[in-house]
This record gives C-alpha cells, structure tokens and sequence, in this order.
C-alpha cells in the first residue's frame, strides 16, 4: 500500500485491502469503539495548554537556530504528549524534558 498516495476515499472505503476493511468494519460493528469513547469522554486531565505552547515555541525557534527544520505542529504534539503524560509545575523542568 502506498502511504504517501492521497485518496478522496472516506469511511471504510478509505482502507483499500478489503480484508483489512471488512476487519475494521467488524471491530466498528462490535460496538467497542463506542463503549470507550464513552469511557474516555469524561477524561479531563490536568495538562497546561498554555505551557506546551510556549515551550513548542521556545523549541521551533531554538531548531531554526540550529538548523533543523520541524514542524511546528509536530513539536506542540510532541510538547503536549510529554505534558499528558508526564505533567510539571516546575517551567524550567518541563522545558528541559521537552528537549530531550
């Protein structure tokens, strides 16, 4: 499968093997998807927004500094990942984790 093709396909018609998509329909058909979306709706974890912001933006522009071209977008995904799962009050810490 060529990942990089983009396809207007939507939905299941967006998995081209059809065995793959007649098991994604399956797993959708179970009704699991819907039982932890509704698990997982209430969950509200205490992440600070604003800090991983900051710091992808200290880190995009400490990158270019070096030459080193990445995302922006991806840099707040991987600044929000750490504050998911590791959260910290401490700035300075938090910024310092961020970078590794």
């Amino acid at each position: 499968m060529d990942t990089l093709q983009c396809t207007a396909r939507s939905g299941l018609e967006a998995v081209p093997d059809p065995r793959h998509r007649a098991m994604v329909a399956g797993v959708v058909d179970s009704g699991l998807v819907d039982e932890m979306i509704a698990l997982t709706e209430a969950f509200d974890p205490p992440v600070d927004l604003a800090q991983a912001r900051a710091h992808a933006d200290v880190l995009t522009t400490e990158f270019a500094l070096f030459g080193v071209t990445i995302p922006a977008a991806t840099t707040y995904n991987i600044t929000l990942m750490r504050a998911l799962m590791v959260p910290i009050a401490d700035d300075a810490l938090a910024l310092a984790l961020d970078r590794i």
